[in-house]
């Protein structure tokens, strides 16, 4: 495999912003990474409120996941998928698309 998309949503404490989120990415990238480079992890969040049962985040707040990713110095951080990705376009939610608050976060 080169990429693992995880669903960090409707899993409870392991939701994207939860309190074991962190620990749980860290987990995953770890284990991923055991026998080498391994592939790119990405963190699968919901793009909108009804996108998903539970997990969904307020753009500053997944803002916050995404630097939060990023400092975590995993080497295989791949970046951040979506569900779903039109939902995303649509959600306004704070004056820019998700997708574009999303992407800026990882630039």
């Amino acid at each position: 495999m080169d990429f693992v998309f995880v669903q960090f949503y409707n899993n409870g404490d392991c939701n994207v912003g939860q309190p074991g989120f962190l620990d749980s990415f860290k987990a995953w990238s770890s284990d991923l990474a055991a026998n080498g480079a391994g592939p790119k992890l990405y963190i699968g969040a919901p793009g909108c409120p009804a996108c998903a049962g539970s997990g969904y985040l307020d753009p500053n707040s997944m803002q916050s996941v995404v630097n939060s990713a990023k400092s975590a110095g995993m080497s295989n951080f791949g970046g951040i998928m979506l569900w779903d990705g039109p939902e995303a376009v649509q959600n306004t939610a704070g004056g820019s698309d998700y997708l574009q608050v999303v992407k800026s976060s990882l630039t």
